[in-house]
C-alpha cells in the first residue's frame, strides 16, 4: 500500500506538470518507457522495450547522428552470450546490438523502431530536448559512468550501485536485485524514482537533484 502510494504521487506530479512540455527520453532500458505510458503520450524515441549492453549504448551515443542515419538488421545470436534467447536481437552497421526485449517478432521490431526513429529525429530539428538516463546494468563500470557523463548531451541522468562523483549521478544500493550484484530491471527502477529524485523537477527544470518533494516521500519510504 505504501509504495502504491509514493507511486501516485509521483503520477499525480508528472501528469499535472509535464502534460504539456515536449521531451525526448533515451534510456539505457525499460525505464524511459514508464514515463511516457503514464502521460499517455506516443513514443518519440526508438528506445522503449529494449535494452542494449553499456559499451552499445554508450557507442551509440557517442556517434549519435552516425547511428541514428544507419538501417538496422537482425542477428541470431549476441555477441555478449552463447544462450538463444526468444526476442529479436537487431544491429546497426554490424556494430550496435540492441535486444528487443519486449517484441515478439523481428518484423515488430523493425516497424516500431523505425516509426519512432523518425519521431525522435523529427523533434529534434524542432529543438526538442533529450533526457539521457544509464543505470549500471549488464556490468556496467566506474568506466562505463564516465563515458556517459562526458557525453556532449546537456541532460544526463544516472543511477546505480556503483559511486561516481557527478551531482546527476544518483547512487541507490537500497534498489540491488535480490540475490544479484546488478541494480533492479528499468520497469522497477521508474517506479521507485521517488527513493533517488524528482523526474518532474528533471524535466521542468533540466537540474539534476534531490527535491522538497523526493526527499519527503524518502522519509515514509
Amino acid at each position: 500500500m505504501r509504495k502504491q502510494l509514493l507511486n501516485l504521487i509521483s503520477q499525480n506530479r508528472e501528469r499535472k506538470y509535464l502534460n504539456n512540455i515536449n521531451f525526448i527520453i533515451i534510456s539505457n532500458n525499460c525505464w524511459g518507457f514508464s514515463l511516457y505510458k503514464t502521460l499517455k503520450r506516443e513514443y518519440n524515441t526508438p528506445f522503449i522495450g529494449l535494452y542494449l549492453y553499456p559499451d552499445c549504448y554508450l557507442k551509440y551515443l557517442e556517434n549519435f547522428d552516425y547511428y541514428s542515419s544507419k538501417p538496422i538488421s537482425f542477428k541470431e545470436n549476441s555477441k555478449y552470450f552463447s544462450e538463444e534467447v526468444s526476442y529479436p536481437i537487431g544491429c546497426i552497421d554490424n556494430d550496435i546490438e540492441i535486444h528487443f526485449l519486449h517484441y515478439d517478432s523481428k518484423e515488430d521490431a523493425y516497424d516500431k523502431w523505425n516509426r519512432r526513429l523518425a519521431r525522435m529525429k523529427n523533434d529534434i530539428r524542432n529543438k526538442t530536448p533529450i533526457f539521457l538516463k544509464f543505470c549500471d546494468s549488464e556490468k556496467a563500470t566506474l568506466s562505463h559512468l564516465a563515458r556517459f557523463h562526458n557525453l556532449p548531451f546537456e541532460n544526463k541522468l544516472s543511477i546505480g550501485l556503483t559511486k561516481y562523483n557527478s551531482k546527476c549521478h544518483f547512487y541507490t544500493p537500497k534498489l540491488q536485485q535480490a540475490n544479484s550484484n546488478e541494480i533492479i530491471n528499468g520497469l522497477a527502477l521508474f517506479r521507485k524514482r521517488y527513493h533517488y529524485f524528482d523526474i518532474t523537477t528533471w524535466i521542468i527544470d533540466k537540474d539534476c537533484r534531490k527535491t522538497l518533494f523526493s526527499k519527503l516521500v524518502s522519509l515514509i519510504k
